[in-house]
């Protein structure tokens, strides 16, 4: 099989600027009033970059990647959810949140090309651990089930359609991430008890009170899915998000980044996954960067200058779609 690269630090590692977040800044648009989403748009953008932020995640740190983005003339849109929509795998919750997040990148994307002729942009995804992973699963799902049947799956995606003027904008959405990559940081995580336990510990680390009341809910979360599977034969939700990930039929062109040290993100697991899709049927195209001894989506405030050259080759390569 094909070994990823592994990258080692150039220079002393450097934490990421702490200046104040990203103002958000829209162009005879106002930006969103929506809690989980933040915005910035540039002039003639390159691509328009739809960053989904990890279980926790705090919107002035998943901003911080959006100005890496921002520097190099890409529109952003951030997205985050509540933590307990993400620890529990909450599909309409998740499905509002991405649908929200991508009625803002339809509204950039479609000012951007009306300005710039038939210039069309691409549209990347760059998903942070499970908290993005899942939001990306939400989206796929919707773009698959509207093209089988041009429905929308659920009555909370129903409604979210309303909002996203339906199957117009998804067509737009699904047309343009062709045309750009998916980012994968950290992710997917194999979900297991250990890798679940870490993650809601580091994402209510600061609320000792919270974090023991996310644990509680977390094993009985896994209870009552091993019983459903026991009782009623209702598949794994765990088993769910890996399999469609591994076989997705959207995201041709990815990147994966990751490290052989990250608690929550199985490095063996992933490197399994990402061979079975180099040998995907729909013929993907990947670059695949292996950091040493960085944390959980991490990997850019340890390798800050390594990091921004993988975006750069990415982005490179973006212009080269057909």
């Amino acid at each position: 099989s094909t070994v990823p690269p592994i990258v080692t630090p150039t220079s002393t590692p450097s934490p990421l600027s702490s200046s104040s977040s990203i103002i958000v800044t829209m162009p005879r648009q106002q930006p969103s009033k929506h809690k989980h989403v933040a915005l910035t748009a540039v002039d003639s953008p390159r691509a328009v970059v739809v960053l989904l932020g990890w279980m926790g995640a705090e919107m002035k740190h998943v901003e911080k990647y959006a100005q890496l983005y921002n520097e190099r003339q890409c529109s952003t849109v951030c997205g985050t959810a509540d933590t307990i929509h993400v620890m529990v795998r909450w599909k309409p919750a998740l499905t509002r949140n991405v649908l929200e997040v991508m009625k803002h990148a339809v509204k950039i994307i479609r000012r951007a090309e009306s300005e710039n002729g038939s210039k069309k942009v691409p549209l990347i995804v760059h998903a942070f651990s499970n908290g993005g992973a899942f939001h990306l699963e939400m989206l796929e799902r919707i773009l698959l089930q509207q093209r089988k049947t041009q429905k929308w799956i659920d009555a909370a995606s129903e409604k979210a359609a309303n909002q996203l003027e339906a199957s117009d904008h998804l067509f737009l959405v699904n047309q343009r991430m062709k045309l750009g990559w998916q980012v994968l940081d950290s992710a997917p995580a194999h979900i297991s008890t250990k890798a679940s336990i870490e993650a809601v510990k580091g994402a209510t680390s600061s609320n000792l009170p919270l974090q023991m009341l996310a644990l509680a809910l977390l094993f009985a979360t896994i209870g009552v899915i091993h019983l459903a599977s026991a009782l009623f034969g209702q598949p794994n939700p765990k088993d769910e998000f890996w399999n469609h990930m591994r076989d997705s039929e959207i995201g041709a062109r990815q990147v994966y980044v990751y490290s052989d040290t990250d608690k929550m993100t199985d490095m063996e697991m992933l490197e399994r996954f990402i061979e079975a899709r180099r040998s995907s049927p729909i013929g993907t195209e990947l670059i695949v960067r292996k950091f040493l001894s960085s944390a959980h989506v991490q990997h850019m405030r340890r390798y800050p200058k390594e990091y921004a050259a993988t975006i750069d080759q990415m982005l490179k390569r973006c212009h080269l779609a057909k």
